[in-house]
């Protein structure tokens, strides 16, 4: 099951997803994993509200970005143990203060944002850096220089 800001019935028929208003979605979820876009629309759109409408067995999974879901409410959520526990990767404020709750609770798992990190991401990244350690050894001007003393990305040496 799945909600969509956007109904897609002809894409969910064909792949065999019961798209469901986002309170039901909330309500049956074991596990609700959120991949929304961050912007006015979706701000805390997980909040008191909807954390407490979560199965106490369930496990939120924010992957999309820290300002999705209303800390302060996931962290009493978690606190009470009104949900089971939460998966994340993003956070309201980036990086993670040192202080925060969550790094003390047992029911969170906390982890950098790793969007793209696959299989072939991790190769092709491994194949580029490769090509510019070779460029420079040969004496040529790196192709992706951040910090070029003579300013900008202008192939320095």
């Amino acid at each position: 099951m799945a909600w969509n800001r956007s109904p897609r019935p002809e894409f969910c028929a064909e792949v065999g997803i019961e798209q469901l208003e986002l309170d039901e979605v909330i309500a049956r979820s074991d596990y609700l994993i959120l991949t929304v876009a961050a912007n006015s629309g979706t701000r805390h759109l997980i909040g008191e509200r909807e954390l407490a409408m979560m199965r106490e067995s369930a496990f939120l999974i924010n992957i999309a970005r820290g300002a999705v879901v209303d800390e302060a409410a996931l962290i009493t959520a978690l606190q009470e143990r009104t949900i089971a526990g939460a998966g994340l990767d993003v956070f309201e404020v980036e990086p993670l203060p040192a202080d925060s709750p969550l790094i003390a609770l047992d029911n969170v798992v906390l982890s950098p944002h790793a969007l793209c990190w696959t299989a072939d991401f991790a190769a092709a990244t491994g194949a580029e850096a490769l090509a510019e350690v070779r460029t420079v050894a040969a004496g040529r001007g790196s192709q992706h220089v951040v910090n070029s003393p003579r300013g900008g990305t202008d192939g320095a040496r």
